[in-house]
């Protein structure tokens, strides 16, 4: 019996010490003023190629192309991701500047292995450099447009791990604004899940919050429930011309992150009260990038309010906070 039991002992032991080592899933939102920029570090066991809890870094977006060099390759860097630690998936939400900039000098200094881009053909600078870049960066796969390439349609999976279900929910080579051909990222991590939806629209800023048109539309039309998460990037800055009140009740979020940094759009500084007040009625807490940017420049906004959500795929072991925010 005791050689019995010394046996058991002897094969699960490793896996409890395995799991002792496993670190969580961390998600930063790396506060680049008025733009977004999200670094996904997925669990790791230590144990490479098993599929599983590989340890794999995301770079969703990079701001503009000052932020890019001035807060991301730091922020990386400090993290260890480098040449010689390469980023797994870079992704390209839409090309307007604010996401595409700080991607540029992020490819330059840094090694890629996937590049991610929704397709859309903008006749921008930024972009035909950024479509250079990627095409020539050594050993990187370039999935331009991704729906077609890396994946065959909207809904299906991308490989991070087998822990982890990982879906695109819109990526779109053609719309009448950029902003909607955003690629949507929804992520499910055991109890705990999280929309990513770039600048992702749900209405005209002039129509009412309970109008529901293009992406939101699309999103809640084809996957209605399967919308609902505990975390939600919100679209477009908490600009109303997202966060429509149908989509809000689809996610059902716990907790909002607002990327923003005291920039004004059509004379309005961005996220609209009349957005997050949509959300404070419902109960959400919400975590935004520019506290205490009012008092400054838009120029003079990044780099003091990264938002960090860790978690072990329970929602007892989850929490968010400012990076700076002791627990």
């Amino acid at each position: 019996m005791k050689k019995f039991i010394l046996l058991v002992a002897c094969i699960i032991w490793p896996y409890f010490e395995c799991l002792a080592d496993l670190s969580p899933l961390k998600v930063t939102f790396i506060d680049v003023g008025h733009g977004d920029s999200i670094l996904i570090q997925t669990p790791d066991d230590g144990i490479e190629g098993n599929g599983k809890y590989e340890g794999k870094m995301i770079l969703i977006d990079g701001g503009e192309s000052s932020e890019g060099r001035r807060v991301i390759i730091p922020y990386l860097k400090f993290h260890n991701i480098n040449k010689d630690k390469p980023i797994d998936f870079l992704i390209m939400t839409h090309a307007h500047s604010d996401h595409i900039g700080g991607l540029i000098p992020v490819i330059q200094a840094c090694h890629v292995n996937a590049i991610l881009d929704p397709g859309y053909k903008a006749r921008t600078r930024q972009y035909k450099t950024f479509c250079k870049l990627a095409k020539k960066e050594p050993n990187c796969r370039f999935y331009s447009p991704l729906v077609g390439t890396l994946i065959r349609k909207e809904g299906d999976n991308l490989d991070w791990g087998s822990e982890l279900e990982v879906r695109v929910l819109n990526s779109e080579q053609e719309a009448e604004d950029p902003n909607n051909t955003s690629i949507v990222i929804w992520i499910n991590y055991g109890e705990v899940s999280l929309l990513f939806v770039g600048d992702a629209e749900g209405k005209e800023r002039k129509d009412s919050p309970d109008v529901l048109k293009f992406v939101e539309k699309d999103l809640v039309e084809q996957f209605g429930r399967k919308l609902k998460s505990t975390f939600l990037k919100v679209g477009h800055h908490g600009s109303e011309s997202s966060s429509t009140n149908v989509f809000i009740d689809a996610v059902s979020p716990k907790y909002v992150i607002i990327p923003a940094g005291n920039k004004k759009f059509s004379g309005t500084v961005l996220p609209d009260k009349s957005v997050i007040k949509r959300y404070e009625v419902r109960g959400v807490k919400i975590y935004r990038t520019d506290r205490d940017d009012q008092k400054k420049k838009s120029s003079e906004t990044a780099g003091d309010d990264h938002i960090v959500i860790i978690s072990d795929g329970t929602m007892q072991g989850t929490n968010i906070k400012y990076e700076d925010e002791k627990i």
